[in-house]
């Protein structure tokens, strides 16, 4: 599960993971996807994950602690571990703000109407130190001929009424304004397996909550219909992700940055919306581009939209000049990006973005 996820945020990452980069990958990557900060990316994001989890596992256990003092706690460990520079006042506050945050406050409300899973939901071979709650088979699917078996291990998992029903993802990134984020990939894909899987009960609104360190959005992953588009049944998610597999059995380096997708944007017209991206009363001049079926569109929004790729895929690889291994690659630009978002993230898309019923 661990590398279909990385293949959907991008493709160039699954080939990195496969010649041995991964570790150097994570690293870097946490270190720029945050803008400049006296605590470099690796340090803030065990600190703030590590507080996080410190603090909702407080709560779940009925025994609540400020935020402040989860964040204040990991920083004194971790000093006594590593370098971190002497007590950073003005940096620390950007995360105890947080808790204030009214998204935070009401996700406190939120969970002390919830049961917190005992473990993880682990399906096949998926690791995870804590003891599972539950152990499933892994997910099989046939994909160009050749069997595959989908493990990992699904946590931070609530349940309501006795069925799972919420996640809490913790980002130590901040939110973005389009709420499009990476941090979506992983509780997607965990969803749609467990649509496939006769054992797990799950709410049929599924609500997930990520915790970044400004804010705290929230999602639904939910079965969906348009009429002409639809991602409901079983056999429609199983089609979906032996798609995927079969396009991740296929190593290649074309880039294809999963940020880039939230930016593909048309002017608004007359034109009927097949799935709704904007209400009524919208006075919006632009859409997601998704909202109409490619057939509508005009050869110059093509050429606008394959123009913005292109122009967002350039700046992935800006943002990452400095690996090595990745200047040292011939990356390929997809020549028909629309056609391919749309096979792949359509579907979580319309849930994040969209306005569904």
């Amino acid at each position: 599960m661990q590398a279909l996820a990385k293949f959907i945020e991008n493709p160039v990452l699954s080939y990195l993971d496969e010649v041995g980069a991964s570790s150097q990958l994570i690293e870097d990557q946490l270190n720029i996807e945050h803008e400049p900060f006296a605590l470099d990316g690796l340090s803030r994001h065990q600190l703030f994950d590590a507080a996080v989890t410190d603090y909702l596992e407080a709560l779940n256990q009925q025994q609540p602690i400020s935020l402040t003092d989860a964040i204040d706690g990991q920083y004194g460990r971790l000093s006594k571990q590593s370098q971190l520079p002497i007590h950073l006042f003005a940096e620390l506050d950007k995360l105890y703000e947080l808790e204030q945050h009214k998204t935070f406050v009401d996700l406190q409300k939120e969970l002390k109407t919830l049961r917190p899973l005992s473990g993880p939901l682990v399906f096949g071979d998926g690791f995870n130190q804590k003891t599972p709650s539950q152990r499933l088979a892994a997910v099989s699917l046939m994909a160009s001929g050749q069997l595959f078996d989908v493990n990992g291990s699904w946590e931070g998992l609530y349940t309501s009424d006795g069925m799972i029903s919420h996640q809490v993802v913790v980002s130590s990134s901040s939110s973005q304004s389009n709420g499009w984020s990476k941090h979506l990939i992983k509780p997607f894909i965990y969803w749609c397996l467990a649509q496939l899987d006769e054992q797990v009960d799950i709410a049929e609104h599924f609500q997930l909550r990520v915790v970044f360190r400004d804010q705290v959005n929230s999602y639904c992953l939910k079965p969906w219909s348009t009429g002409e588009h639809s991602f409901t049944s079983k056999s429609q998610i199983k089609a979906y992700l032996i798609e995927l597999l079969v396009a991740f059995n296929q190593p290649s380096l074309v880039n294809l940055p999963f940020d880039a997708v939230a930016g593909l944007k048309v002017g608004v017209d007359d034109r009927e919306q097949v799935i709704p991206y904007l209400g009524p009363k919208s006075t919006a001049k632009s859409i997601h581009v998704f909202a109409y079926e490619p057939t509508e569109l005009s050869d110059y929004e093509m050429a606008q939209i394959q123009k913005s790729y292109e122009e967002k895929a350039a700046a992935w690889i800006e943002k990452h000049s400095y690996y090595e291994m990745l200047q040292a690659l011939a990356l390929q630009l997809d020549s028909n990006a629309l056609s391919t978002y749309r096979q792949r993230l359509l579907p979580l898309h319309v849930m994040a973005a969209g306005q569904l019923p």
